[in-house]
């Protein structure tokens, strides 16, 4: 409740995105069910904060909700293509698992071996 009540959207928005940005650290207070998506709801409504930022908050709840339904609507059949990929390829031509290369961090593309660092390095 202390964190729920100390939630701080100011700016978030803008500043979410980043690594360093303005996070709440409610995921698992939601995923566990201590918290509600009704109260964290409420709290982020009456939040003293600009209104994009609170509206940008509020619409990442209305998504978590609306994947919770789809799990369980769907269940494990929530791995699986729902409808065609956009790229024209069909679903079969994907790789199911990480490629070595990636895996490895040795794409020779700076930005994907980057990228794979980081998520080593940091989780």
């Amino acid at each position: 409740m202390r964190r729920l009540a100390s939630l701080d959207l100011g700016g978030n928005a803008q500043r979410r995105p980043y690594l360093d940005g303005n996070v709440t650290h409610l995921s698992a207070y939601l995923r566990f069910g201590i918290l509600s998506l009704a109260e964290v709801r409420d709290r982020a409504w009456s939040a003293d904060c600009d209104i994009a930022s609170r509206e940008k908050f509020l619409f990442g709840l209305a998504w978590h909700d609306y994947y919770r339904r789809v799990l369980a609507l769907l269940g494990d059949a929530i791995r699986n293509a729902i409808e065609p990929s956009k790229s024209g390829w069909p679903t079969d031509a994907y790789e199911r698992t990480l490629p070595d290369d990636i895996a490895a961090g040795a794409t020779g593309l700076a930005c994907i071996d980057a990228f794979g660092e980081e998520l080593r390095e940091t989780g």
